[in-house]
């Protein structure tokens, strides 16, 4: 079992909330086991105090509605997802209630960490480490909870 870290921070002043989740993976496919690992996170607040919209978290993960895959070959890296069942989709959206507005400001960001320096992104507004081995990519956390496809991309690294 891989670890999954997790780390929050949240400052009431600057009406701030930080959520990182992180976890090193030696197969592309090791990125869906964070996924399933959100899914159960939602599981837990089922089993807990509900909050309204429950858990955004869980509709990104592995609910059946959404589907993610993930591929490297040792110089393409690609994410791909796509909504496999779109009523069930179009349910965990509506779902969201009030919880929709707070997710209207919220930002998802994610970071690829990758072996060799980056030769190209396919997607616009990818952002480069200095030493050009980690990408980063930003969203509207409520647009990619509505569209999960805002974050397929492919990743080419320079040659060895």
């Amino acid at each position: 079992m891989k670890i999954l870290k997790c780390h929050m921070v949240m400052n009431p002043e600057s009406k701030t909330m930080v959520f990182d989740l992180s976890t090193k993976f030696d197969t592309a496919n090791e990125l869906q086991d964070m996924f399933k690992a959100m899914s159960q996170a939602g599981e837990l607040s089922k089993q807990g105090a509900e909050s309204p919209g429950g858990n955004p978290l869980a509709s990104m993960g592995d609910d059946g509605a959404t589907d993610v895959e993930y591929s490297f070959n040792g110089t393409v890296f690609k994410r791909l997802a796509k909504i496999i069942d779109q009523e069930k989709h179009a349910q965990a959206v509506d779902s969201l209630g009030q919880s929709a507005m707070m997710f209207g400001s919220s930002k998802y960001t994610i970071k690829y960490h990758f072996p060799r320096p980056i030769k190209s992104v396919s997607k616009e507004g990818a952002l480069y480490s200095e030493d050009r081995k980690t990408v980063t990519l930003e969203v509207g956390f409520l647009e990619v909870l509505k569209d999960p496809e805002l974050l397929d991309f492919e990743v080419t690294l320079e040659d060895k």
